[in-house]
């Protein structure tokens, strides 16, 4: 490999940590926001199975427990 090319290279090469550096941050922040996402989404599925449970259980006992 000749002077030029090595330097084309590493004019590449710091292009490239250049852009990795750009958009790491950006990827990280998409990764946290999807992580909070599903945690929200799995409480809230759980708020509602304990509410649809909540509600047959009132159901069965309005149905056997009439006055």
């Amino acid at each position: 490999m000749n002077g030029e090319e090595q330097a084309t290279l590493n004019e590449l090469n710091k292009k490239f940590d250049e852009h990795i550096a750009r958009v790491e941050p950006m990827v990280k922040a998409y990764h946290d926001q999807r992580v909070i996402d599903k945690f929200i989404a799995k409480v809230w599925r759980g708020a509602v199975s304990v509410l649809g449970l909540l509600a047959l259980i009132g159901g069965i006992w309005a149905i056997f427990f009439k006055d």
